[in-house]
Order: structure tokens, then C-alpha cells, then sequence
């Protein structure tokens, strides 16, 4: 029998939402780089990576943590 982890659960899970999902939830136009980099500047406290925000609706509003 097969181990089921975390990541195999999500890995599967993810799968089967991006299959369920309508044409209309994705993307139409990609930026082609990324929004938010690591800084060049070796003293900069996001010198290695940035945070990555996550975006949710509610109650017909959008925000962001």
C-alpha cells in the first residue's frame, strides 16, 4: 500500500481542483516575470526571498494576508 504524505494529499487534491475548475477561473494574461523578486541589496531584509501573499473574497470583497 502506497504512503500517503501531506504533500501526495495535496499534489492530488490540487489536481482535482484545477480539473473541476471553469475556464473562466483562470488566468487570461500572464506578466511573464515575477511580481515580487528577493532584493539585489545584501543588507536588504527580503535579500533571499519575499513573501507571497495570499489573496481570498469575502462577503464581495477582496483581501489579502
Amino acid at each position: 500500500m502506497p504512503a500517503h504524505t501531506r504533500r501526495t494529499f495535496l499534489l492530488t487534491a490540487a489536481s482535482a481542483l484545477h480539473a473541476a475548475a471553469p475556464a473562466s477561473l483562470a488566468t487570461p494574461h500572464k506578466y511573464g516575470k515575477l511580481v515580487l523578486e528577493a532584493s539585489t541589496d545584501p543588507a536588504a531584509f527580503d535579500r533571499k526571498t519575499v513573501d507571497c501573499p495570499f489573496v481570498f473574497h469575502y462577503q464581495g470583497q477582496f483581501y489579502t494576508t
